[in-house]
């Protein structure tokens, strides 16, 4: 047993074992909680509100996003480790934050809709150490609807210590691409596999994160496992968060991928993204009062036997000019 100063028994690194897990847990979607979501990552396509928008993008009606995912199938580390009898860093008598690092999801075509109950299972995917020392963990959920259909399967990976000390906002300024590097942007009306050509850029957008917008989506998260907020909270607790790698609240990882997904959604239909492959790796925190511009362009586009796929790379850059995070994804056609 691994236990605190205070008697408390602790989840450590020692204790994780790849296969931990939790009970599955089901979350109904409803119209309220999608437009809740929508709110949470500031997204206003139509197709998340109007059957009529949803229909002419080949719906049957209202969608959810597809990286609602990380709400109607929440990770729920603590949940694993509270399972196996032990207490999570966030819960402890003496808390620390374990933040999100980046995340890889395999979409499965099948759309998610207002009154579709979605059940989900998470566990402990995998643990390593890189080659700077910081210590990592991947957690795989796995969702599927009431139908018995698999909607996603995804990793949530954390940072489980972070070897180098403190996080701050100093950084050097990361090159930018200036106008004129990239062709035309591609749009989604009219994107197919043979009007796209490797170099066409992405549609960018702009979004300004602040502390309102990081509170809407934690009372989202709270409110769709109906459960109170028990422990620290990065995203909200100052006291802790300035404590932290970060030294300051930053916004939830998930809401980048959100974005992120937001830019692609305006380059490709949203049929072919959801049956796309994206991952994001978490590169700066975005803090409230930031304005974060994401930008994309095609990196390769080829046949296989399989189909037509299309690969594209996003990323995010800061008022700073620091790239905060970035995403690929392959698009099929």
């Amino acid at each position: 047993m691994t236990e605190t100063q205070e008697g408390e028994r602790l989840y450590t690194w020692e204790v994780m074992e790849i296969g931990h897990d939790a009970p599955p847990v089901s979350i109904e979607v409803t119209r309220e909680f999608i437009a809740d979501y929508c709110k949470g990552v500031q997204d206003d396509n139509p197709i998340y509100f109007d059957d009529d928008a949803a229909k002419a993008a080949g719906f049957d009606g209202v969608i959810a996003p597809p990286t609602m995912a990380h709400a109607y199938a929440p990770m729920r580390r603590w949940d694993i480790m509270e399972h196996q009898g032990y207490v999570g860093p966030e819960r402890s008598k003496n808390p620390r934050s374990t933040p999100f690092a980046g995340t890889e999801m395999l979409f499965q075509g099948v759309p998610v809709r207002p009154g579709d109950t979605i059940t989900s299972h998470p566990t402990v995917d995998r643990k390593w150490i890189s080659n700077s020392g910081n210590k990592f963990v991947a957690f795989r959920i796995v969702a599927h609807n009431q139908r018995g259909e698999k909607v996603v399967e995804y990793l949530y990976n954390i940072i489980w210590e972070y070897a180098r000390g403190r996080k701050s906002r100093a950084g050097e300024r990361h090159a930018q691409a200036t106008e004129g590097d990239w062709n035309m942007a591609i749009q989604a009306t009219t994107a197919s596999y043979d009007s796209i050509q490797v170099g066409d850029e992405l549609p960018s957008i702009q979004k300004t994160e602040t502390q309102e917008t990081i509170d809407d989506y934690t009372r989202l998260i709270v409110n769709a496992r109906e459960a109170p907020t028990t422990g620290s909270n990065l995203h909200t607790d100052q006291g802790f968060a300035d404590a932290g790698i970060f030294t300051g609240t930053v916004n939830y990882g998930v809401v980048t991928c959100a974005f992120m997904m937001e830019l692609l959604q305006k380059a490709f239909p949203t049929p072919n993204l959801l049956r796309s492959t994206f991952e994001m790796r978490a590169l700066e925190p975005i803090r409230a009062g930031d304005t974060v511009t994401f930008t994309g362009r095609v990196l390769d586009k080829r046949q296989e036997s399989g189909g037509r796929l299309v690969e594209v790379e996003v990323t995010g850059t800061n008022q700073l000019g620091q790239s905060v995070a970035a995403g690929k994804a392959s698009v099929p056609f």
